[in-house]
Formats: C-alpha cells, structure tokens, sequence
C-alpha cells in the first residue's frame, strides 16, 4: 500500500465490474466442469462395476465346453458360426 492510498483512501483503484463478471463467469463455469466431471465419473465407476461383476460370475459359474451354446436358446448352433469357429475348436 502506498501512503497516497492511506491518506486519501478514495485514490484506490476499484475492481472493474468487467472483472467481477468475468470472475463469475469462470467460477460458473468451473461448477459446471465439476458437475460433467462428476457424471463421467460415475458412468465409469458404474461400468467398470458391472464389468466385475461379469467377471466374478465367470469365475464362479464357469462353462462346460460340452454343452453348445446358442443365442436362440435350444441348443442348435447356427450353421454359419459352427463354420466359422471350427477352425478353432
């Protein structure tokens, strides 16, 4: 402080109301990159849930390779899957 301001104290510069909007504007916008920041959070929180619990469930229910698996839920294979997975079996 320069002894100009403690003497006559109305010699001080006032903020500019353009920096006070502007001010405002940033924290407001800072709020809003929280709460989108908060959303994506969850979203991959939840997805990442699921994916482990998917995986737990594979671990403790495996697979018998005996059975056929289908997507009709009969038990019949589709021609063109078994001739594109023979190659692997």
């Amino acid at each position: 402080m320069h002894k100009l301001d403690t003497m006559w104290p109305w010699t001080k510069k006032l903020p500019e109301p353009d920096w006070i909007a502007r001010l405002d504007r940033l924290e407001h916008r800072v709020k809003e990159i929280e709460v989108e920041w908060n959303g994506w959070y969850d979203k991959y929180r939840r997805l990442y849930a699921r994916l482990a619990k998917r995986e737990q469930r594979a671990v403790d229910e495996p697979e018998s390779p005996s059975e056929p698996r289908s997507g009709n839920g009969q038990g019949v294979v589709n021609p063109l899957a078994q001739r594109l997975l023979s190659p692997y079996r």
